[in-house]
C-alpha cells in the first residue's frame, strides 16, 4: 500500500501545473512594513499585472515609488525578471511560479528584493524583503484586492 501511495503521489506531483504566466489583475490594497528599528508603519499599494508586466505603486509616509518589471517565462515555471533601462532590456533576477504562487528575487538599481506573490480569489497577497543599497532592510506584507 505504501508503494502505491508513493507512486500515486509522485505521479500527481509530476502532473502539477507550473505557472507559465502571472495572473492578470488590477487591485488596490494596504499593508505594513517593518524597518530596521522594528518600527511598523502602514502603506498603500496599487498594482496592475498584465501580459506578465507587473507595476506596483507604493505610498509610504506620503512618498510614492513605483516598482515595475516584466517576467519572461521559460520552461517549467521559471522566469527572468527584466527591466527596461532607456529602451534596453536587462535581466536583473529570476523567479519561479507553481500554480497560484510565484517567488522571485531581483537587484534593482537602488535596492534588492525577494518577494512571494500569491494570486487567489481576486486578491494578491505579497510578502517581501527589500534591502536598500545602503543596507537598510524593510519587510513588506500586504493584500491587494481587485
Amino acid at each position: 500500500m505504501k508503494l502505491f501511495s508513493l507512486t500515486f503521489f509522485m505521479a500527481f506531483i509530476s502532473m502539477s501545473a507550473y505557472g507559465q504566466s502571472f495572473q492578470n489583475i488590477v487591485c488596490k490594497g494596504s499593508g505594513e512594513w517593518k524597518g530596521v528599528t522594528g518600527t511598523v508603519q502602514t502603506y498603500t499599494v496599487n498594482t496592475k499585472v498584465e501580459s506578465n508586466v507587473m507595476s506596483s505603486t507604493f505610498v509610504i509616509n506620503g512618498l510614492s515609488e513605483t516598482l515595475q518589471f516584466r517576467a519572461e517565462f521559460k520552461e517549467n515555471g521559471f522566469f527572468d525578471v527584466i527591466i527596461d533601462e532607456g529602451g534596453s532590456p536587462r535581466i536583473i533576477g529570476n523567479g519561479f511560479c507553481h500554480d497560484i504562487q510565484c517567488i522571485y528575487k531581483a537587484s534593482f538599481p537602488t535596492f534588492a528584493i525577494e518577494e512571494s506573490l500569491l494570486f487567489v480569489h481576486r486578491k494578491l497577497y505579497r510578502l517581501a524583503r527589500r534591502i536598500s543599497s545602503e543596507g537598510a532592510i524593510m519587510i513588506l506584507q500586504d493584500v491587494c484586492i481587485k
